[in-house]
């Protein structure tokens, strides 16, 4: 019995990969020890590549020809916000998009929620990263039987003020019900959040708790293993600031702030450049002068390759 359960662990799918005329290739997601790597069966009768997701991210592309593309096709489709307009597709080549993911994240155990919509680049990119680097991602406010509303809910609905009382913001309320039942280990927010939870704790400030006390009470909404905060996606006010820096010494959490877009992922924290971003300031003339203006530009690994359409 001890045997027979020993061998289906090893690998207890290998009749069912029989009718599997077209595998070419097997990606092992964990790090259990398989011996199927060993498997003449699957390597050579079969001509089964087996791979790590180590292995995966570890590989280096061939150099490609100037004419040759291939490499670098297009992949997928990231849409900005439209803060200043109307939102814009932003091309995302395979290239781009392995560079993006391929960051190794340190937080132990490797669990976040997803609560963006996917449409955008945070919550995209943060699923494949997270899922790449060996760990798991929750999403909340999620209704399978109504995607639009799911998405509507995420973008539209969270808090975006400041209100008087809990009761007034049951959309932050609810979400960090959510993300409690996950207990992430990391998570960042957008302005609008820290701008809700903010709002909670000024509650249970009136209420009479202590500011610590008060501090207590919100850190408990990230679950027990929080290690890692940051706001980003906007302009974080200096009082909200100072606010989340006190919950995340709260919690026990490292904390930042991230700046970045669309077309070239991550490019600051904590007011930084960060070392993969390349920064210079060109000197841009204005309509006289005395009207000097200097444009800062940066380049990065993750560029996208251009406007959907445009």
């Amino acid at each position: 019995s001890k045997q027979l359960s020993s061998q289906k662990r090893r690998w207890n799918g290998k009749n069912s990969m029989m009718n599997l005329s077209s595998l070419k290739h097997l990606v092992l997601l964990d790090k259990m020890t398989v011996e199927i790597e060993k498997d003449d069966w699957v390597t050579k009768r079969r001509g089964v590549s087996v791979w790590t997701l180590k292995d995966l991210m570890n590989m280096k592309e061939e150099e490609e020809d100037e004419e040759d593309h291939t490499t670098n096709e297009e992949l997928t489709v990231l849409y900005t916000s439209g803060s200043l307009g109307l939102p814009k597709g932003v091309v995302v080549s395979s290239k781009t998009f392995l560079s993006d993911i391929s960051e190794a994240i340190y937080t132990i155990p490797l669990i976040t929620c997803s609560y963006i919509p996917l449409s955008h680049s945070s919550d995209r990119m943060k699923l494949w990263k997270f899922l790449a680097n060996g760990g798991r991602v929750g999403f909340v406010t999620y209704d399978p039987e109504n995607w639009n509303a799911h998405e509507t809910v995420k973008k539209s609905g969270l808090v975006g003020s400041f209100v008087r009382n809990e009761n007034a913001s049951p959309d932050i309320v609810d979400l960090f019900r959510q993300i409690q039942d996950v207990s992430p280990s990391a998570m960042s927010c957008p302005p609008r959040v820290w701008n809700g939870l903010y709002n909670i704790y000024l509650n249970k400030s009136r209420e009479g708790q202590n500011e610590m006390k008060a501090l207590q009470h919100v850190a408990s909404m990230f679950g027990t293993r929080i290690k890692s905060l940051a706001t980003g996606g906007g302009h974080t006010s200096a009082v909200v600031m100072d606010f989340a820096k006190r919950l995340a010494i709260t919690c026990g959490a490292h904390f930042a702030e991230s700046y970045g877009t669309t077309e070239v992922g991550a490019i600051a924290e904590d007011s930084k450049p960060r070392s993969n971003v390349s920064v210079r300031l060109r000197e841009k003339w204005g309509n006289n002068n005395n009207n000097n203006i200097g444009e800062l530009e940066v380049k990065t690994s993750t560029m996208s390759s251009g406007y959907l359409n445009n």
